[in-house]
């Protein structure tokens, strides 16, 4: 069984392409895979644990909304971090496999569930800081 569009598509998200492109390399390197029946496994293999990772990181996320505790909010920040690299890891295994380059990560850290406190802030002298 060949990669369906859809998991062809994944791939260029999960790599940071874009869909409208037509001819560069993720395009022939996706294109290639249906000459490589063995790779299928490998890529199947890497998409799975990447999901995985993706319900693990809604689960964190869900968690910290739920529950506003700041012991809560910063495992949580930790647990996000822990999860964002093993996608960025699954993510350059996948690149590599492919030969093509990571063009943006979507594991990179978003604004809202990063700590947004610092040093001065209420929250830090509230926990026991300056």
């Amino acid at each position: 069984m060949a990669l369906t569009d859809q998991d062809k598509t994944q791939i260029r998200y999960l790599l940071g392409y874009s869909v409208l492109e037509n001819n560069s390399d993720i395009v022939r390197a996706i294109n290639s895979m249906d000459a490589q029946p063995t790779a299928e496994p490998v890529i199947r293999a890497i998409l799975a644990e990447i999901a995985q990772i993706d319900a693990s990181i809604s689960n964190v996320k869900q968690l910290a909304v739920a529950i506003q505790d700041g012991s809560v909010q910063l495992r949580a920040s930790y647990s996000l971090g822990v999860l964002r690299s093993m996608g960025r890891e699954q993510v350059r295994r996948l690149a590599l496999f492919l030969g093509v380059d990571v063009r943006n990560s979507i594991y990179s850290g978003a604004g809202e569930t990063q700590y947004q406190g610092g040093f001065f802030t209420p929250e830090h002298r509230r926990y026991g800081g300056g």
